[in-house]
């Protein structure tokens, strides 16, 4: 999984732009991914699978139990992604 950041300059600026390309893992644990920002940090998080990487250090946290998948034999069990805004304090 990478994670690419740019800044939010236009297509014609973006050519003159860096991008970094920061490697979060390379485990096989989702086919897709989600940003949100779960901690409310100001920050976005990615979430892949049963995981969400903390931003900006991509540390890795287990939402549920969960295994990584090898992709030359096998699909994971996470097949997409969605970041929903909601206040988390209100839930229950």
């Amino acid at each position: 999984m990478v994670a690419l950041s740019a800044s939010t300059a236009s297509r014609s600026q973006l050519s003159r732009q860096w991008i970094l390309k920061t490697k979060i893992t390379g485990d096989f644990i989702s086919e897709g991914v989600a940003v949100a920002d779960l901690n409310k940090d100001g920050k976005l998080d990615i979430v892949a699978g049963y995981y969400w990487f903390e931003a900006p250090s991509w540390t890795r946290r287990e939402m549920a139990p969960s295994r990584t998948f090898d992709p030359r034999k096998e699909y994971s069990n996470s097949f997409s992604e969605l970041g929903y805004g909601c206040e988390w304090g209100r839930l229950g």
